[in-house]
């Protein structure tokens, strides 16, 4: 089976078409269209998109990033979000390097004065 070798950036004027990122908000299994983004130019590496999760319940989320190049390639990448209790709130950024994605989490948990 042949290895895909992607074109490096300064052969193309955008490498990446865009990225568009998919949350299972419901929790079944199925991740929905949330954002989608693109890059200005093959400078432009950088994506964030604030999930405030504060009002959802603890749980697992499936989450997926899925960026497609310019020469047509479709490349993915899956991470599950645990929350463990309410409150918390997520930001995510994907950075591009070359042909090599970068996916951050930031967690942020808001504590409330409601009695447990």
């Amino acid at each position: 089976m042949p290895v895909y070798e992607p074109p490096t950036c300064r052969e193309l004027e955008r490498a990446v078409d865009r990225v568009e990122l998919y949350i299972d908000m419901d929790q079944d299994g199925e991740a929905s269209l949330v954002d989608t983004w693109t890059p200005s130019s093959n400078s432009d590496l950088s994506y964030t998109y604030p999930w405030d999760v504060g009002g959802f319940g603890p749980g697992t989320y499936y989450t997926v990033a899925r960026a497609y190049l310019s020469d047509g390639t479709e490349l993915w990448k899956t991470r599950d979000i645990e929350i463990a209790h309410e409150g918390v709130s997520v930001e995510s950024e994907i950075t591009r390097y070359d042909n090599v994605f970068q996916i951050l989490y930031w967690f942020s948990h808001f504590r409330t004065n409601r009695p447990c």
